[in-house]
């Protein structure tokens, strides 16, 4: 990783002519869930593809908290906080004009919506003329509009549509994320992206002969994730000798409400939660897991199906999620949304053999392999990059119009 500096930007003399790209974000801070962990990889794959790349964050250089690249320009500003919330963040636009070059193509790709840093390198972009484009991250997905509802109405009319409609490409990961910044009334070019993921080298190991059952929830736990209705799903799905490893940090205190459901049902000795992992805590708890759930009420994408698919465990999730594939490969249920769905998809799940579930997450290692890697997102990605800037002689076919 490269530390950017505000008295010297780090420019390679030989990288002259290629596009420098800013990405940014609010926060890479791991608590901060898919965003941090895709925007980062995307900057390294991105350099590794021979683009000049800065990442700029609201964080510290200091902080042990961040997901940081390792081979892109990481440049994090200062935030002002208040009960681990970020308020402002100090210096950003002079940051931004920092880490660009003064030569050569200039783009800006900016990640997420609602807060001060987008708003800050949206009018930056539009004050020097670099074009912008923008990843909502599954901001403007139905039920992430419609959670907070009033404030965000709000905020829409008072500066997220200017700075939306300045947009001169947007880059989403599904089609199902395409469709909803057309409903929502964008009509700008759409890149549809789906981000990569690192293969792992070990697997689930669909043991026959274990003494018990696992199945793994590895995501933020956040009223979004379904968790409640998944309890009432499994009070009357449950099968003995199974249990629900719950892992993931803590939001807004949702954890304390899924706690008083389970004791609601007494279903309290079904789940063990075991707070936030990485590293190889995360990678046990996919080789020893039979199952992999996310019973999600909105994703645009889901980066914790992709990485369990890519240990070879089949998938239980929600039509709220973009991943009808798992049918069609037959490495997963992809079930509607709420109680009734997740009812039916874990009755087909738990009536599975140990050699089914294998065959199921093997045909989702084998697409994951195929379909999910960074150097092919981190091309298709830097294929818009250019096509925005004019320099590609045709569009690519990954970016839409309609």
């Amino acid at each position: 990783m490269t530390t950017c500096s505000i008295a010297e930007a780090i420019i390679p003399q030989q990288a002259e002519l290629r596009p420098s790209v800013v990405l940014t974000i609010a926060s890479l801070e791991k608590r901060s869930g898919g965003p941090s962990r895709v925007v980062t990889e995307l900057a390294d794959a991105l350099v590794a593809s021979g683009l000049d790349v800065s990442l700029v964050f609201g964080g510290s250089e200091r902080s042990t908290d961040d997901v940081l690249p390792a081979k892109a320009t990481a440049c994090p500003t200062g935030t002002l906080r208040f009960r681990n919330r970020a308020l402002w963040t100090a210096d950003y636009a002079g940051t931004i004009r920092t880490v660009l070059k003064t030569t050569g193509p200039q783009l800006i790709h900016d990640n997420g919506l609602w807060g001060q840093t987008n708003f800050v390198a949206a009018r930056f972009a539009a004050s020097q003329g670099i074009p912008l484009v923008i990843s909502p991250h599954g901001m403007l997905e139905p039920w992430a509009l419609s959670h907070r509802r009033a404030r965000k109405t709000v905020a829409m009319f008072l500066y997220q549509r200017a700075l939306l409609e300045a947009a001169r490409l947007f880059v989403v990961t599904s089609d199902s994320e395409w469709q909803s910044i057309r409903r929502a009334g964008f009509r700008q070019p759409v890149a549809v992206v789906p981000p990569g993921i690192a293969m792992p080298r070990t697997r689930a190991q669909h043991d026959p002969q274990a003494c018990g059952r696992r199945i793994l929830f590895l995501s933020r736990l956040h009223p979004v994730k379904g968790l409640l209705p998944f309890i009432d799903a499994w009070q009357q799905a449950r099968r003995p000798g199974w249990k629900v490893i719950v892992a993931g940090p803590d939001e807004a205190g949702h954890r304390a409400d899924i706690e008083r459901h389970l004791q609601a049902t007494s279903l309290t000795q079904d789940f063990e939660f075991v707070g936030e992992v990485a590293g190889t805590d995360k990678q046990s708890l996919f080789e020893s897991a039979d199952l992999f759930v996310l019973p999600s009420f909105s994703e645009n994408f889901g980066v914790a199906i992709a990485e369990a698919m890519a240990y070879g465990l089949p998938v239980l999730t929600t039509q709220g999620t973009p991943w009808s594939v798992l049918e069609r490969i037959r490495a997963g249920w992809w079930v509607e949304v709420g109680k009734e769905g997740l009812i039916n998809g874990l009755r087909r799940a738990l009536a599975t053999d140990s050699q089914e579930r294998a065959a199921m997450g093997s045909a989702g290692r084998t697409y994951a392999q195929e379909q999910l890697g960074w150097s092919r997102a981190a091309r298709h990605i830097a294929e818009a990059y250019d096509w925005t800037l004019g320099s590609a002689s045709h569009r690519p076919a990954h970016i839409h119009l309609d």
